[in-house]
Order: structure tokens, then sequence, then C-alpha cells
């Protein structure tokens, strides 16, 4: 437990630095700690790196470490209720992992000692990759265009439909949680097909529709 309250706490701290108004490269630097702690703390406190809390922290952190830099010209700086929305993002992750442990307790898994098995993940997976399908391709009937074949560079702000969008952006994780659960069944992605060809279908959504998107 004190290795969640410790992760969320140091979090909390990255987004009141970036609400401080620092320089960019200042608040990549400080992300780039959180996601790495972040990561360490989880992998140490369960006993091996591939973790869901873990994997979560680094790449949720590592991307906005990334979007702080602002390599995109038209990318402005973030408003202060969208840091507030993207500082919740963790603790929620974090409460609804708490959530399931105590949920699967009730079939005598340690809370401390073992992630939730991977077979609970396989059909959320599998659903959450029709979702994300769907919502990419309401998003371009939507924009009537697809930001990587667009000849305007504005193309990546004004992709999207409203709040079927923020859906759609969930695929920068999904490659992330089929690695966690290939580790947990100790499989080679290989020999998951169906999650092997969504986690290339949303690679290439996120570089088709995302680069340089803030």
């Amino acid at each position: 437990m004190w290795v969640n309250i410790l992760s969320v706490v140091t979090s909390t701290l990255g987004f009141v630095l970036l609400a401080l108004r620092l320089p960019s490269f200042v608040n990549a630097l400080v992300f780039l700690a959180v996601s790495f702690f972040c990561f360490i703390s989880f992998g140490k406190a369960i006993g091996r790196f591939i973790t869901a809390r873990g994997i979560f922290a680094l790449f949720w952190f590592g991307s906005i470490a990334l979007s702080c830099l602002r390599i995109h010209p038209m990318q402005t700086a973030w408003s202060y209720k969208t840091i507030i929305a993207l500082a919740f993002v963790f603790p929620a992750f974090i409460a609804g992992y708490i959530l399931c442990e105590l949920l699967f307790a009730k079939f005598g898994k340690s809370s401390d000692k073992i992630e939730i098995s991977a077979g609970y993940y396989y059909r959320p997976l599998i659903a959450l990759g029709i979702l994300i399908i769907i919502a990419f391709l309401m998003d371009c009937l939507y924009s009537k265009d697809i930001p990587l074949f667009a000849k305007n560079m504005a193309a990546y702000k004004t992709f999207g439909m409203p709040m079927v969008h923020y859906l759609t952006v969930s695929v920068g994780f999904y490659p992330a949680l089929v690695l966690c659960y290939c580790r947990e069944k100790e499989v080679s992605i290989f020999k998951e097909p169906v999650l092997l060809g969504f986690s290339i279908f949303r690679l290439c959504c996120l570089y088709s529709s995302f680069r340089g998107n803030s």
C-alpha cells in the first residue's frame, strides 16, 4: 500500500511544479524522473519490473514529459483545467487497481506481492481494442481526414470527435497493456496474433493521428 501512496504523492508534486509554469525542459525532466521513480518503486514492491502499475506510470508520465517539451510548433501551454484533469488520471488508475485487488482477494490472492492474474486481462483487452478501433473510425468520419495525410499541419489539432477522441487517445497505452499481459501469462506476443494485430494497428493510429498533437 505504501508504494501506491508514495507514487501518487510524487506525481501530484510533479503536477504542482507544472502549474508553477517552470521552463519546459525542467518540467520534462521532472516527469521523466517521476516515471522512472514509479516504475522502479512498483517493480521493487512486486518483485519484478513488468507490472501493470509500473508500465502505466512509465508510459503516462513519460508521455507527459515529452509533451512538456512542446516539440510541435503549434502546441500551447496547458491550462490549469487541463493540468488538474491530467493530475487525476494516475490516482484514479491506482484507486481502480486497489479496488480490483480487493475484489480478487476473495480468491485468495495477495494484494501486495501478486499481480492480478493474466487470465482476467484477455477479454478486456479485446473489448478495449475493438472500442478504440470504433472510436478511431468515428474520429476519421467526423474530421473527414487523417492528419498524417493532410496538407495542413493544423489537422493534428482539429482531428477527432468531441468526447469520443478521449477514447481514441488511449491507443498510446494499449501496447504496454499487451506487454504486461504477455509477461504475466509468460507467452510470446507472437503467440497472441489478435493482440499483436491490435497493437500494430494502435501504433499506426498513434503515428498517423497524434504525432505532435497537443
